[in-house]
This record gives C-alpha cells, sequence and structure tokens, in this order.
C-alpha cells in the first residue's frame, strides 16, 4: 500500500498569480477522501517561483502523510486522511486579475513509500 509522503513541484511564478495544490486519498474514486470533490485537503498555495538552483533540480515540497502525529497535509485534516491506494491531486492555476498573465507548472511528483497491507 502507497504511503503519500510529499508532493514536489517546479513553478514559474509572476507577481500577482498562484498555484494552489490540494488532495484527496482513497482505495477507489468512490472512496476518496474528504468525500466532497470540492473539498479536498489543501496541500500548498505557491506564491513564488521555484528556486530550481544551478542544475534545475531542486523542487518546492508539501508534506501529505508524515506519520502517527505527523505534521502533513493529510495528518492535520480534520478528520485525518489516511494515504490509500489512489492519490487524487487537485490543481489550480490562478492568474492575474486582468487574465493577461498566469503561472506555468513545469514539474511536478509525488514522493511515496510503500508498505505491506494487512
Amino acid at each position: 500500500q502507497a504511503i503519500w509522503r510529499d508532493f514536489d513541484w517546479q513553478a514559474v511564478i509572476p507577481d500577482g498569480t498562484s498555484i494552489e495544490f490540494a488532495a484527496q486519498s482513497g482505495d477507489d474514486a468512490a472512496t476518496l477522501m474528504p468525500a466532497s470533490p470540492a473539498l479536498p485537503v489543501s496541500i500548498a498555495k505557491a506564491i513564488a517561483s521555484t528556486d530550481t538552483g544551478p542544475n534545475k533540480t531542486n523542487y518546492d515540497a508539501a508534506l501529505l502523510d508524515t506519520g502517527m502525529g505527523g505534521q502533513g497535509a493529510f495528518n492535520l485534516a480534520d478528520p485525518p486522511v489516511l494515504s490509500k491506494n489512489l492519490l487524487r491531486v487537485l490543481i489550480t492555476l490562478n492568474p492575474t486579475t486582468d487574465k493577461k498573465t498566469a503561472p506555468r507548472l513545469a514539474h511536478w511528483k509525488v514522493q511515496y513509500d510503500c508498505q505491506l497491507s494487512d
């Protein structure tokens, strides 16, 4: 079973724009938690471009599930969300108010561990 550890991204965020990341997890699409797609767990809001470093290998990161008593977004949700087989990530790109400039999500990845299920 997957334990969703963190969500990493590289993005270009011009002034006045942002990217919001949210997620749900469940055994399948019918059992995603939180149950409402309108109320996923907020992971992060990117308001500045990623400092990718000289080799373009650095990512920004947000913790998802850090285990019992952890500080990941799933751990802090009320009620907490357990890592399950399926992870749904919702990404919202917010342009400037005049709609002339938008952020760009260049790369993203999910870090995870696997454990034996009962």
